[in-house]
């Protein structure tokens, strides 16, 4: 009984409540690895029990598939020139040289995939607090203390010339690979 309110519960809370951060049930895995262990062992003394739990068994992978089949096909959380063109980046941004990524929603995914270190900030966010809060801090010099921090390049799918925040600043485009921009702060 327990095994099934449990059960019930974990896919009420994994299907309906973190559908696209299913992550934060990391943590209960080892319990629930416990309890499916100590229902299972209890349905053996059943003879619908068995056939049950064997059906379970079978069904397994299929709801494993069907879980994260649309993550590796049809939605993919990481760009295929990250995937696939790691090298590219890895030639126009020096070793070493901290990045600010602009437009990863994740955002640690293409920081990862670049294999460099930084922060991801969107650019467009400083330029609204500006406009917001115009007394409280100049949006050149918000931006300033990442570039005093040492960052000088900015990794972008959208074109340099629509980040706003790049209006008033040198930059020079290092390279365009697929619809990321390489970004230099001059």
């Amino acid at each position: 009984i327990f095994w099934g309110i449990g059960f019930i519960l974990l896919s009420y809370f994994f299907f309906g409540k973190f559908y696209q951060h299913d992550y934060y049930l990391t943590s209960t895995a080892v319990l629930a690895a416990l309890g499916s262990t100590y229902g299972a062992i209890k349905m053996q003394e059943y003879k619908f029990g068995k056939k049950l739990l064997i059906l379970l068994l079978i069904l397994m992978p299929f709801v494993m598939i069907g879980r994260v089949y649309h993550r590796w096909v049809y939605t993919k959380q990481v760009p295929d020139e990250l995937l696939y063109s790691n090298e590219a980046f890895q030639a126009v941004i020096p070793k070493g040289k901290q990045i600010i990524v602009h437009g990863d929603w994740t955002p640690v995914v293409y920081l990862y995939f670049l294999n460099r270190k930084g922060i991801s900030v969107d650019l467009h966010s400083i330029s609204l607090e500006y406009a917001r809060h115009p007394s409280f801090l100049d949006m050149s010099a918000k931006f300033d203390q990442y570039r005093v921090a040492g960052f000088e390049y900015i990794v972008s799918q959208q074109k340099p010339e629509k980040i706003s925040i790049l209006k008033n600043i040198d930059y020079e485009t290092v390279s365009s690979i697929g619809d990321f921009h390489v970004i230099k702060l001059l």
